[in-house]
């Protein structure tokens, strides 16, 4: 039976635990001095306090294990065999305009979107890629979310890839035309359900070519509207940007050549029971689990406090518990 696997995530914070040899060693050369000084008076040495030494390396040890950040990993999950869904996200300068000078543009509400789909189907591979007028794979479809989360924060860019414009800046530069590329290796061989999900605003020059019906089964969200700028520069906003108020006719043609449908980005749990239709279906198979698990840090933390905890109390008991010198409490005699 597989219980899973721990990693840890900071395999280098294990050297805190050398912290553990300051009490042990204070603790060595306290007795060793207390013993000489005994027999150069002629006294019985004390015995070594082995316990409190004892629990303070224990502390230090467990808060070493804590900052490593243990993750008990899953040993297994369960994956679609035959499915794979590939998220092509627009992001050519016109994702960057909004509602409002601070308002999300649109390019956020795509990442927003293309992580709220792909936890639609949390077992189905996934990957995502960039399209202006050619498509960039970020990533290749894999069935770790975590991996897919931080390739869409960190690389879902807006002119990434560039659009191949001859070094001139052109606020509407894709070319659904680049669709025709998927075939081409962003999906595993042999795969027979395979999704496309376009996250674009429409805006785009109109199609002169259009991918396979087999390449893959078409889904288009779109975002933003006619009423939204691209803001910033001297006037407050980009002058050259000019809504394009064909882009929902435009997608409407290109999902009709393609056999797909397009939905607003307000209709995303639409978009997910679609996509689910298409991916979550067929066979599974047993693949091991990457880099999600539970943390189990708070475990050896909580040791090290309540190792802490006991060594401040038994140092206080001590303390107070100490015999008095002798003499103290005398009362002088009178004459």
């Amino acid at each position: 039976m597989d219980l899973g696997r721990i990693t840890v995530e900071d395999p280098w914070a294990a050297l805190v635990g050398l912290v553990a040899v300051v009490p042990l060693a204070a603790a060595l050369l306290t007795a060793h001095r207390s013993r000489r000084v005994a027999r150069a008076l002629g006294l019985e040495s004390a015995s070594l306090r082995v316990g409190p030494a004892a629990t303070a390396v224990l502390a230090c040890l467990a808060l070493a294990v804590a900052a490593t950040r243990p993750v008990l990993v899953d040993g297994k999950r369960s994956m679609r065999a035959d499915s794979e869904v590939v998220f092509i996200v627009d992001v050519s300068r016109s994702m960057l305009a909004a509602a409002s000078p601070n308002g999300p543009t649109r390019l956020d509400r795509a990442r927003a979107a293309v992580l709220r789909l792909r936890d639609a189907v949390p077992n189905v591979p996934a990957g995502v890629s960039g399209i202006t007028d050619r498509v960039l794979p970020y990533s290749f479809p894999s069935p770790d979310r975590a991996t897919f989360a931080e390739v869409v924060d960190r690389s879902v860019a807006i002119e990434s890839p560039p659009a191949n414009t001859g070094g001139g800046l052109v606020v509407l530069a894709t070319s659904f035309d680049a669709l025709t590329q998927l075939d081409r290796g962003f999906f595993s061989e042999g795969i027979g359900h395979r999704a496309c999900v376009v996250v674009t605003d429409g805006e785009s020059t109109s199609p002169t070519q259009t991918p396979g019906r087999r390449t893959c089964t078409f889904i288009f969200v779109q975002v933003g509207d006619a009423e939204e700028r691209i803001y910033g520069g001297d006037r407050g906003f980009d002058a050259r940007y000019r809504p394009d108020p064909n882009a929902g006719s435009t997608l409407e043609r290109l999902a009709g050549a393609t056999g797909g449908r397009v939905w607003p980005v307000t209709r995303i749990d639409a978009v997910a029971d679609a996509l689910r239709e298409v991916v979550d279906t067929g066979p599974t198979t047993r693949v091991p689990s990457t880099s999600e698990g539970r943390s189990l840090a708070a475990y050896p933390a909580g040791l090290a406090l309540a190792l802490t905890v006991a060594l401040a109390i038994g140092a206080v008991r001590r303390r107070h518990g100490r015999p008095a010198a002798p003499g103290a409490d005398a009362v002088p005699l009178s004459r």
